[in-house]
């Protein structure tokens, strides 16, 4: 919902004429008509790395336009993880600038502006910049990128009434995670504005030569975090600006130098400084008069330093790039992993954690526990030496037949306290039923995936079989038949290899499912040692964390299952496919025991 903000007056001051000046009121842009293309590059294909904080960058641009500036929303292009099709089409190409942002536009009654956060690369042969699709490679961006001159080129042929473009992109071929381009030494380029590119004004995150860096306290781009600081206002202070209202940006040039530049020198001891491109009087935001929540701005968590080494005592656990599950998932850390805590987050049950390369994510706090705690010495005891229960025999595909899974048990309908409490907890059994279904979904899913796999194996077993026969009767070689069949078994067994890799998606939903139910436990227990909470209220507490902890229990169960049924089945496709190798070879030779592959005779 696109907040009314109160039409700001700007005052401008005019030069004092004889010692004695005259102050001239001027209005902010209206930007009803106002077109933006928002970008944020985060999950690349390939090997490429991540931009962590790219969908945070793109949400809080999107939020500063509409909410301060007034961009309606339906006027604004909002992509993430941009392919080249999909930026092709919002900004044109080199035989046409009429892309969909021309679409948009009402000729010299719009303002664009144009934000980007994602890889940028040199060109190793023109030397241009890119701006680096998703589906892109950084080795090839003259094919699969887009130009950063063709961008400016197109932007400046539009009618608009000012161009305005935040890159929060680097072009040295470098990233926070380390080279883009392989086996190749930084190529040092920058894309200058188009002679034809009057009235654009460009901001960029850092010089041809240096790495645009990340603020992971804030979780933005280095780049956007302090730009949004400087239009929220913070430019238009002392000693950066006059005060008038106004975010002009030569005040926002001297924020950024000063301030953007200090923080990556003192933190990661490079130098970084904007580029910016532009009339220094051009006005680029506005200060409300009053506060302007743009949640995607501010850090919404404090965090108490800590340093300590824990353990995953779950089977499997997610960590997020913020504390809660609403966050993105960044990896999945198995049972018994060691991992550095670095930090507890205040007035929440999540812990800060360091990954491999530096990288900075949150666990729910749970999860982890301490070395020396008994959930955690079982958990780093070699699974050689644990001890499994007995288990009756079982098929190779499917954890238990599919009439033994124990349904999940159905939350509780107690009758709430009417307390503040009770209230509460009447809201979280709307949660316990959440997690009942989920639950539900995850077996119904896992019984149709072992009945999919069982009718694999059969049918590869009994198409290989009857190969084996005719072979085994004699049979010309390079029979056609023979080979049409062996095609048939080739294609089951690969449809049986595709259930593994559902498997594995099943197993991360399950992650996700057991993280929920966790927290919904933690969330009830919590209740009872609040002031106010009544004897019911505690008797209703008890009956919903029953229910919850036996899913919890079918959940690592589930888990548990996928986990040998994935390893199982990985091991027999893979011997499966040298078989077909041999069948084949007797195929061509026309007897199941020919020709020696070991000897060739």
């Amino acid at each position: 919902m696109i907040m009314t903000i109160q039409r700001l007056i700007l005052i401008w001051g005019l030069a004092l004429l004889a010692g004695i000046g005259a102050a001239h009121a001027a209005e902010p842009p209206d930007h009803r008509h106002s077109v933006a293309v928002v970008i944020g590059n985060k999950t690349y294909k390939s090997r490429i790395p991540e931009v962590a904080y790219a969908h945070r960058d793109a949400e809080a641009m999107k939020a500063y336009l509409t909410q301060v500036l007034g961009y309606r929303e339906a006027n604004i292009i909002d992509l993430r993880d941009a392919t080249q099709a999909e930026m092709t089409s919002a900004f044109g190409n080199e035989r046409s600038h009429e892309g969909e942002i021309w679409s948009f536009l009402r000729p010299g009654k719009s303002h664009v502006t144009v934000f980007y956060s994602g890889h940028g690369v040199p060109g190793q042969r023109d030397k241009r910049g890119y701006l680096l699709p998703v589906d892109a490679n950084p080795d090839t961006p003259e094919i699969n990128g887009y130009p950063v001159d063709v961008l400016y080129e197109n932007l400046s042929k539009l009618e608009a009434a000012s161009v305005t473009v935040y890159l929060d992109a680097c072009f040295s071929g470098e990233s926070d995670q380390g080279m883009l381009i392989r086996s190749a030494s930084p190529v040092f380029v920058q894309a200058s504005l188009p002679e034809a590119a009057g009235g654009l004004t460009v901001l960029t995150a850092a010089r041809a030569d240096q790495i645009a860096s990340w603020d992971e306290e804030n979780q933005h781009g280095l780049f956007t975090w302090h730009l949004l600081q400087a239009l929220q206002g913070a430019a238009d202070k002392k000693p950066f600006g006059n005060g008038d209202g106004g975010v002009t940006v030569a005040e926002t040039r001297a924020y950024l130098d000063e301030e953007m530049s200090y923080a990556a020198r003192r933190r990661f001891r490079r130098k970084q400084t904007a580029s910016v491109q532009g009339t220094g009087e051009t006005l680029l935001g506005v200060v409300p008069t009053e506060p302007v929540e743009v949640a995607a701005l501010a850090p919404s968590f404090a965090v108490k330093e800590m340093d300590r080494i824990m353990i995953v005592g779950e089977t499997r656990v997610n960590t997020r790039s913020g504390p809660g599950t609403t966050f993105d998932k960044i990896e999945v850390l198995s049972h018994g992993t060691e991992i550095e805590v670095t930090g507890k987050v205040a007035a929440k049950n999540w812990f800060r954690v360091e990954l491999a390369g530096g990288r900075t994510a949150y666990v729910f706090a749970p999860l982890l526990s301490d070395i020396s705690s008994p959930k955690a010495k079982s958990a780093s005891k070699p699974p050689e030496l644990l001890t499994p229960p007995p288990a009756p025999p079982r098929p190779k595909t499917a954890s238990k037949p599919p009439e033994l899974l124990t349904p999940p048990p159905a939350p509780p309908k107690p009758e709430a306290s009417g307390t503040f409490v009770g209230i509460d907890l009447s809201g979280l059994q709307a949660k316990s039923a959440q997690l009942h279904s989920r639950v539900k979904g995850l077996q119904g899913r896992f019984l149709q995936l072992a009945r999919r796999s069982e009718e694999d194996k059969l049918r590869y077993h009994s198409v290989v079989a009857g190969i084996e026969s005719r072979l085994k009767q004699g049979s010309t070689p390079n029979n056609p038949i023979l080979f049409a069949q062996w095609n048939e078994a080739q294609a089951v067994l690969e449809q049986f290899a595709s259930s593994l890799r559902v498997m594995s998606n099943l197993s991360n939903d399950a992650a996700d499912d057991a993280e929920f139910g966790q927290i919904l436990i933690n969330s009830v227990q919590a209740y009872e040692n609040y002031s106010g909470t009544t004897d019911k209220d505690r008797r209703y507490s008890k009956l919903l964390q029953e229910p919850a902890h036996q899913n919890l229990v079918l959940i690592n169960r589930l888990m548990n299952d996928l986990a040998q049924d994935i390893r199982r089945g990985t091991t027999y496709v893979a011997n499966e496919r040298q078989n077909l190798t041999v069948l084949a070879l007797a195929i061509k030779n026309g007897e199941l025991f020919g020709t020696s592959l070991a000897t060739g005779q």
